[in-house]
């Protein structure tokens, strides 16, 4: 292609991006302030809330083999398109329909669960790595960066929404759909499998441009990034030792951020401190996560991913460790700081490497495979932290056995080299 264009996938990263904003942030992060004007309209009981949040998270993992094969059979567009169906659906179900627990299960748990795995990470993160080769990780920590702006954007805009309306969550609902709709259409016009359906190739290189016989390697500025030619299959991956290594370090990072979302805010109000620091701990979290995710995605297309994630990883480490102390504020500081970065520079590291280790189009069906089992771990951690702390009245076990994940993982994943080809 001519070098003075912009290479389309550079168009294709924010809407896949705005994408994930939508038909993750708001029918899924937002329905915690939605779901809990809800339960108190309709009487529901705190079991009954927090069902629908399980139902919901664990489906979109567990749906992941099916999303997978989805990608291989149909693309991405499709399936970000059916995806988005189903939480427009749900989304005016949501909004409708629902007046009793189990309607809220139902709708939920199931619809708008089994939508946000369609509409959701697992698409976007196939769509960059179908785009990318030398420039993968920062068209990933682009499009991931955005999608979790949706984090910091739906609750207190919702909650502005519905309080404006005397308490109405049904009306917020109303507005998320009219949000998937604008999703549907960014989908409709916008979004393209692999960069072949337009005629192009990967980061709009020229056919000369395309590696030789040493295109096991992919040079990127300062250092080299291995980027395997080679597409795996999903079985085959699963049978190397890389796979597993893979697998190990990325507990390391979303075990303990799902702990730390549950368990942070009650943690530090044991310690003494208002609620205000406990708010302004998690808020920032959430930024030096978002400066993590960039920081990793500018890195880790000059220097080998698994160094990032090792360094992340590090960091974590210290800031858990910092967590222990907490009654003091500066440690607080730190914790939201080391671990914010070393999270979000992880899990930009995480998809980069499973493309490059086992190729662009093996991506979707290996991830479908990984996501869940991690997405299971995640969802079980929370509460695995609460019955530790119920038995023995601290979270020190918890906070010390999740410092030392970390820093064993870190271990692991900088020595997790390119997998080896199995014999024929």
């Amino acid at each position: 292609m001519a070098k003075d264009k912009i290479f389309y996938g550079w168009i294709l990263v924010p809407v896949l991006g705005i994408i994930y904003l939508i038909d993750a942030g708001f029918p899924f992060i937002g329905a915690s302030v939605m779901n809990t004007y809800m339960a108190e309209s309709l009487h529901l009981g705190r079991g009954t809330l927090g069902l629908g949040f399980t139902v919901c998270g664990l489906l979109s993992g567990l749906i992941s083999p099916i999303i997978g094969y989805s990608i291989g059979k149909k693309g991405i567009r499709l399936t970000l398109i059916f995806g988005c169906l189903l939480l427009i659906i749900g989304s005016f179900l949501m909004a409708t329909v629902v007046s009793k627990g189990w309607h809220y299960i139902a709708v939920f748990g199931v619809i708008v669960g089994v939508g946000c795995g369609f509409g959701g990470l697992i698409p976007v993160q196939a769509g960059v790595t179908f785009w990318f080769r030398k420039k993968k990780a920062l068209a990933m920590s682009i499009a991931v960066t955005i999608g979790s702006l949706g984090g910091l954007i739906a609750p207190p805009l919702l909650n502005k929404i519905i309080s404006s309306v005397n308490g109405d969550w049904r009306v917020a609902w109303f507005f998320i759909t009219g949000l998937l709709v604008l999703s549907f259409i960014l989908m409709f016009f916008f979004v393209k499998n692999k960069p072949s359906d337009m005629g192009l190739l990967q980061d709009g290189e020229d056919e000369q441009d395309e590696p030789g016989p040493d295109a096991g390697v992919n040079k990127s500025g300062t250092g080299k990034v291995f980027c395997s030619t080679e597409e795996w299959k999903a079985m085959d991956a699963i049978k190397t030792l890389t796979f597993w290594m893979l697998f190990i370090s990325s507990l390391a990072f979303v075990g303990p951020m799902m702990i730390f979302i549950a368990h942070a805010v009650i943690y530090l109000r044991d310690m003494g401190h208002p609620a205000g620091i406990s708010a302004m701990a998690m808020s920032y979290y959430m930024l030096f996560s978002l400066g993590g995710r960039m920081l990793g995605g500018v890195l880790a297309d000059r220097f080998e991913p698994r160094y990032i994630w090792a360094v992340g990883l590090l960091l974590e480490t210290v800031g858990i460790l910092c967590f222990l102390d907490a009654r003091s504020v500066s440690n607080i500081y730190l914790f939201s700081i080391f671990v914010g970065v070393g999270v979000g520079a992880a899990s930009i590291c995480w998809p980069t490497l499973i493309g490059n280790y086992f190729g662009s189009n093996s991506f979707a069906a290996i991830m479908g495979i990984l996501f869940p089992i991690v997405q299971l771990f995640g969802a079980s951690a929370p509460y695995l932290a609460g019955l530790v702390y119920d038995a023995q009245g601290s979270y020190y076990t918890v906070f010390v056995g999740s410092a030392a994940l970390a820093f064993i993982s870190s271990i692991v994943i900088f020595f997790t080299k390119p997998p080896k080809p199995l014999a024929a």
